[in-house]
């Protein structure tokens, strides 16, 4: 079983369309926005060597454009010519020459407001996995919607009638002042605070997957006053350490982009990412499982055309780079067991 999860910034119909660079297409990596994407979540052959050659049998799309803003309504607008373009191409690959169709046929989940203007799609393999139908929804706290955007949860059961949950997630972003993750660090503990979430009384916990764009990770923190004592909170306390959610992403990963190219040379990862951001959740710890930031600029550093010199260092980068700010300002969070 593979999960991706991708905020794909603002991703919406007009967006799918957007060219690259001739070297970047000339690689073979994507002719446009779609295409790109569909390569590295189908594990095409040109990403095959980092993410694998199995196509993803959950795709969760973090910050899907939508009409409405009120939570728990039906998406409308861009996001249903969004996902309907992107579940065409992965089945158009399925059914292509790799002949992957015997194991692979994709459909989305009717998307649902998570927040002004947004939502999750949830994409998934349908030789795999069964959709419950009753179960697509905005999920609440005992407050109410979780805010700012509430989670998106989809339950499945797999072939071999074992369920498969996901929540989807787009937590706020890091702010100013002397605390500036604490916005975000709220959010991934109130998720703590979530039936569906916790499982809490819900006897054998079942396979929860909470994937996307965090905003925080496990070292990010604010001080606050619990019970008149100063304490300092992390992200993810409450499902790491209250309910017991692991994570195969070492704290401190980098996944989201940096707004301008670094100068060090040759160039490390930190020349074009920043924040521990983006990361999947799981509520248990099935055999052989492996998580991964998929950096989709260092593996497509060799890319298999005829270079120069100068198109390496920092030509290459700045390339790869400039087009991938067309793709989104997060890398993908890949999970396979």
């Amino acid at each position: 079983m593979r999960i991706v999860a991708w905020n794909l910034k603002n991703i919406g119909q007009t967006k799918l369309t957007n060219t690259f660079s001739s070297l970047l297409t000339l690689a073979g990596l994507g002719n446009n926005v779609l295409d790109y994407i569909v390569k590295v979540v189908m594990g095409d052959e040109n990403w095959a060597p980092y993410t694998g050659a199995s196509p993803a049998d959950v795709f969760l799309i973090i910050e899907l454009k939508s009409g409405g803003k009120a939570k728990g309504t039906a998406a409308t607008g861009t996001a249903i010519p969004t996902m309907a373009a992107i579940v065409k191409a992965m089945n158009d690959v399925a059914n292509g020459p790799r002949k992957l169709s015997a194991a692979y046929q994709y459909a989305s989940v009717p998307a649902q407001v998570i927040g002004y203007h947004e939502c999750v799609g949830v994409i998934y393999n349908t030789k795999a996995l069964t959709l419950d139908a009753s179960s697509p929804k905005v999920l609440k706290d005992a407050d109410g919607f979780v805010l700012p955007r509430a989670p998106f949860y989809v339950k499945f059961t797999d072939t071999a009638g074992k369920p498969l949950l996901v929540a989807g997630i787009h937590a706020p972003p890091p702010g100013g002042g002397t605390y500036p993750f604490r916005l975000p660090v709220v959010f991934s503990n109130k998720l703590g605070g979530v039936p569906e979430i916790n499982q809490k009384g819900a006897g054998t916990r079942a396979a929860l997957y909470v994937g996307g764009d965090f905003n925080c990770d496990s070292t990010s923190t604010y001080k606050a006053s619990v019970k008149k004592v100063t304490t300092t909170i992390p992200g993810f306390q409450a499902l790491t350490g209250t309910y017991g959610y692991s994570t195969g992403i070492a704290a401190g990963t980098l996944s989201s982009m940096r707004s301008r190219l670094g100068t060090a040379s040759p160039p490390t990862s930190t020349n074009y990412l920043s924040g521990a951001y983006d990361n999947i959740l799981r509520a248990t710890s099935p055999t052989g499982v492996s998580q991964r930031i998929l950096d989709l600029i260092a593996n497509a550093l060799d890319l298999s055309v005829p270079t120069t010199p100068e198109d390496m260092y920092p030509k290459r980068v700045q390339m790869l780079f400039n087009n991938y700010w067309k793709v989104s300002d997060h890398m993908p969070v890949d999970l396979t067991y």
